[in-house]
């Protein structure tokens, strides 16, 4: 009895291993199986995009406006109200990477932090995250070319 016990919990402490790893190969493989978007891509993303964030606990309205300069550099500003108040920042230091993902810095009168946007494909849309100084991206930001 104690043999087929000891069995039947290898068996199944390795159907559980199994599984486990299975689930992580495929939440890896999503993210990490990304086509790479074309060389310049962030050049097309002048526009005004309308999408939400989370400020101050709260899920907020926010119009995020994007400039490609022609040296290549994206910068930008954002508005949104907080509190009944209306408020603006700026994006700078924009880096775009070969994936579809634009790196900033946001900065408003409550501080600065990073910014990270991942566009679709069609790239007339992102999710992203941001946070402040102390804190790694974590809040959501998105928005869709209006």
């Amino acid at each position: 009895m104690i043999r087929g016990t000891r069995l039947m919990y290898a068996f199944v402490r390795s159907a559980v291993v199994t599984a486990a790893l299975a689930l992580l190969v495929v939440a890896c493989a999503s993210d990490d199986l990304r086509e790479p978007f074309p060389e310049e891509w962030h050049r097309q993303l002048t526009g005004v995009y309308d999408g939400t964030l989370i400020s101050g606990g709260a899920e907020e309205r926010v119009t995020t406006r994007l400039l490609s300069q022609p040296d290549g550099r994206v910068v930008g500003v954002y508005f949104y109200t907080v509190r009944d108040s209306n408020d603006t920042g700026s994006l700078t230091d924009c880096r775009a990477d070969g994936f579809g993902e634009l790196s900033c810095i946001w900065t408003d009168k409550f501080g600065s932090g990073p910014l990270r946007l991942r566009f679709n494909d069609d790239l007339d849309a992102f999710t992203g995250n941001w946070g402040t100084n102390r804190i790694e991206p974590d809040y959501f930001w998105n928005g869709k070319r209006s």
